[in-house]
């Protein structure tokens, strides 16, 4: 039967004598449970009778036996009132990240991104054409893409072997996968045209569909496509059944109704500060390229149509995926499209959810090595204006707002997912949007008046992009609009959660026959996770390659962020635990830290 063990639902009521309906099971709640693994897929859900279920597996955990080592984690009952109540959902399939690998590793990188996603609950990533250099804009450089993904999960091999011969190998970026891998190939205006290469870049490894930018990508080699070029692609992605991804901002001068039109004596908007950076992005890019977007699409599907060819919009993987929606303006536009049975669907990410607040960025507790007394007076360091520029924007006259109809907008199903949209580079590309050079290590001053003083120049071309990616499942359980207070009410979010984050991405991906459920079938992907409990912000926890970089690091204090991941699980593999320095025990049988090795290429559902 190979490699199997069961992972009990029932071992955590037992444990905790908490209500078994904390538990989930393909998005329902699920009795008194166990679940049978079988090389690394869930080969049976077994119920339980009351009996069994206040007999057996007392005192038992989650064991997961493996091929090379075993892990053992003990979840123990502890704080007033179930303070440290247990979820279990299926691992989240993050369907937007910048990975950068190959050619950028030092902005990111395979091996920590996937680190950083696996502590955060995610099983799955799907990488972006671009910022790889160079991008993925064809066939051949989809499977160079795919060969780097393979380099770094042997390597991780590699490092386990001398891992477990004594030498640890603990920089960021020498580790191997601790997550599985998709690719989204690029659209731009040199294929848009091109059928064939759009075919080959379909069928290339890894690739389960495409990312175009209707507005300047910030990369060079990564042009923008016109809505029309979109729109002749689509008719290829259609007969392919790939879906399209798009970054829907169009400047004016782009729009299809202004294309002869130059505002000539218009002076540029200077570009400062987040204020300027938002003015200069208004919601009106946002609401004309979906207006476009969706004209286009209702084209091609009304073509397919009259040639009495297949019906796309509900029985095939094709669709078009407006990507980080910000504005709520585009709403009606995009239930309106799928009230017509459009295939569209759309997300939105943590950042535009209401807990980042333009106008009062967060502050980072600086570094403090005296006693544990003085925790609560650690001074407080301002956030350089840029870790918060993203595009689109953050935009702090409507933010409250904006969030408020963004998260409805989630729970009515106007909005299908949601994404970390994460987008990392070097601190100095994030802060003066140019590489580190030597005068850079020659400023006087301190931290906190470097911060505050950004030069206003280099906020202009300071990168764009917000570095969330393993903050992803306590940031958006933490911009709920109301504090669950029941075991019921807390159910319910976290069905709804687990849909945002797991089923729905894993669908956009074409994964859905084996991710982003708890199902008999699928892989064994698992987040354990405290809803009630703060996740970890530390730097010590993050395992993004420049924590610095983050908004959300160190800023406990004044972002409390709930939802804490304890355990992910790839395949039935411990791939990570937070549980890591509780004992010598645990660090024996391997649950000491991120396994570094797991993860995969993956390919799209048959």
């Amino acid at each position: 039967m190979g490699n199997v063990f069961f992972l009990s639902f029932l071992w955590l009521d037992c444990r905790l004598n908490l209500d078994t309906s904390h538990f989930f099971f393909d998005l329902f709640l699920l009795p008194p449970s166990s679940v049978v693994v079988s090389n690394g897929k869930i080969a049976r859900v077994h119920p339980l009778s009351p009996a069994a279920a206040s007999t057996n597996l007392a005192g038992a955990a989650a064991l997961a036996t493996g091929r090379k080592r075993s892990a053992i984690l003990v979840f123990e009952k502890g704080g007033e009132g179930g303070s440290r109540s247990i979820i279990v959902g299926p691992g989240a399939v993050d369907a937007h990240v910048h990975a950068n690998e190959p050619g950028r590793e030092k902005w990111e990188g395979l091996a920590s991104a996937s680190a950083a996603a696996a502590a955060g609950g995610i099983t799955t990533i799907v990488d972006m054409p671009l910022n790889s250099a160079p991008a993925a804009t064809s066939a051949e450089l989809l499977r160079a893409k795919a060969e780097a993904v393979e380099k770094v999960r042997r390597r991780g091999e590699e490092v386990n072997k001398e891992d477990e011969g004594g030498k640890e190998k603990k920089e960021k970026g020498v580790g191997g996968l601790s997550c599985d891998v998709g690719l989204w190939g690029g659209l731009v205006p040199s294929n848009a045209h091109n059928p064939q290469e759009l075919a080959r870049m379909f069928a290339a490894r890894g690739v389960l569909g495409f990312k175009a930018f209707l507005s300047p990508s910030g990369i060079g080699d990564f042009e923008r496509t016109s809505v029309a070029e979109a729109e002749a692609a689509m008719a290829v992605f259609q007969e392919l059944g790939a879906p399209l991804l798009l970054h829907a901002e169009l400047l004016p001068e782009h729009r299809e109704n202004n294309r002869d039109i130059k505002e000539e004596g218009k002076e540029a908007l200077e570009i400062t500060d987040l204020q300027s950076w938002a003015a200069s992005r208004p919601e009106e890019m946002e609401v004309a390229a979906v207006e476009e977007v969706v004209a286009a699409l209702a084209r091609v599907v009304s073509a397919a149509a009259e040639k009495e060819k297949k019906n796309t919009s509900s029985s095939s993987s094709f669709r078009v995926h407006i990507a980080h929606v910000a504005a709520p303006a585009v709403l009606p536009l995009i239930a309106e499209a799928k009230a017509k049975g459009l295939p569209l669907s759309a997300e939105t990410c943590p950042h535009y959810l209401g807990l980042l607040d333009p106008s009062s960025p967060p502050r980072r507790d600086e570094d403090d090595d005296e006693s544990s007394e003085k925790e609560d007076k650690k001074p407080k360091t301002i956030l350089p204006p840029s870790l918060l520029k993203c595009a689109p924007p953050l935009r702090a006259d409507v933010s409250a707002v904006a969030s408020k109809k963004l998260w409805e907008a989630l729970e009515e199903g106007v909005l299908d997912l949601v994404a970390s949209d994460h987008s990392p580079t070097t601190p100095e590309m994030k802060r003066h949007g140019r590489e580190k050079k030597k005068e850079d290590d020659d400023e006087d001053g301190s931290e906190s008046d470097k911060n505050q003083n950004q030069n206003q120049t280099s906020f202009a071309k300071a990168w764009g992009g917000i570095s969330g990616l393993q903050f992803l499942h306590p940031l958006t359980w933490s911009s709920s609009r109301t504090t669950p207070d029941t075991i019921e009410e807390e159910n319910a979010l976290a069905i709804k959660l687990h849909r945002w984050l797991s089923s729905a991405p894993a669908a956009l991906a074409g994964l859905s026959k084996r991710k982003g459920a708890i199902s008999e079938g699928f892989d064994a992907d698992f987040v354990v996770w405290r809803p009630r409990e703060l996740a970890d912000v530390s730097v010590a926890g993050c395992r993004l390659r420049h924590c610095e970089n983050s908004p959300f690091v160190g800023t406990g204090g004044d972002l409390e962020l709930r939802g804490r991941v304890v355990a992910t699980f790839l395949r039935g593999q411990l791939v990570f635990s937070s549980e890591e320095e509780e004992g010598e025990e645990k660090k024996k049988l391997g649950g000491a830290r991120l396994s570094g090795c797991g993860g995969r290429l993956l390919e799209r559902d048959a």
